[in-house]
């Protein structure tokens, strides 16, 4: 799986990194948060075309949350 993340500024939303890991895009998601950006974590698995979002305390899911 890999895992992207978007940052929303002023309901302007943009792709900031792309392709990375779990761990990677976990570390970027809190620094992005403490400038004070909602920053949402995406991801897509090519086996089966899923996507999603990866929360802070739940994992996976369908409905994504700021971090």
């Amino acid at each position: 799986m890999k895992y992207n993340v978007t940052i929303s500024q002023e309901e302007i939303e943009q792709d900031i990194a792309n392709g990375l890991t779990l761990k990677q895009t976990v570390a970027m998601a809190k620094a992005e948060s403490k400038k004070g950006n909602d920053a949402y974590i995406t991801w897509f698995r090519a086996s089966d075309g899923q996507h999603g979002y990866y929360n802070e305390g739940e994992g996976h899911a369908v409905i994504g949350k700021a971090w």
